[in-house]
């Protein structure tokens, strides 16, 4: 036998999860259960899978703890858990309620029950009016009814012309339709210079 044998001596270590909350179980740091051997969670109490008394939250059927206390007339355990593992005020050991809120109205993804977020948005970054952070909407308009580009669903801006400087009537700024010609249907005169 070797001088490392007695200081440090084999032992086979356990690792595994609990069946019913699923937390870390290990032979290091969890009892084994008396009545079933099998190691008892530190989370939730649990032992042997619906076969050993003690197997729902560590309490047997006359409502006492494996550690000695009784269950409480409320139905809590030592920890101040029900049964199916929430507190007095209905959160879990997490802080989420029956439904995956926390007490502040969020999930685990930080969104409301609408499906926002504590700044108001929503997954794909809109707020409650449908807005995004630069205060475009889902079709990349603002609040006025502009794009980016400062032209409304027509295709116009604010002056009222489109992208190639024509009015609705098809008229630019000096007077002309796309074709040089004003509404009078003449040609702009060759004696006169060219507006800049």
């Amino acid at each position: 036998m070797k001088k490392t044998d007695l200081l440090f001596p084999l032992r086979s270590q356990y690792n595994s999860h609990c069946w019913r909350c699923k937390n870390p179980i290990s032979s290091l740091y969890c009892e084994q259960c008396s009545h079933c051997n099998w190691y008892i969670c530190t989370v939730c109490g649990s032992c042997y899978l619906g076969q050993c008394t003690f197997a729902t939250c560590g309490f047997d059927e006359n409502g006492l703890h494996r550690n000695g206390t009784k269950f409480s007339d409320k139905g809590f355990d030592v920890r101040g858990f029900d049964i199916e593992g929430f507190d007095q005020y209905g959160y879990n050991q997490y802080g989420y309620d029956r439904t995956g809120y926390d007490k502040h109205g969020y999930n685990r993804n930080g969104y409301d029950r609408d499906g926002f977020d504590k700044y108001g948005y929503d997954c794909d970054g809109y707020d409650h009016n449908g807005f995004d952070h630069n205060g475009y909407d889902r079709d990349g308009y603002n609040s006025s009814g502009y794009d980016r580009n400062l032209l409304n669903r027509d295709g116009y801006n604010p002056a009222g012309f489109d992208k190639d400087g024509y009015d609705k009537d098809g008229y630019n700024k000096d007077g002309f339709d796309r074709n040089g010609i004003n509404q009078y249907g003449k040609l702009p005169s060759p004696l006169l210079p060219p507006k800049t």
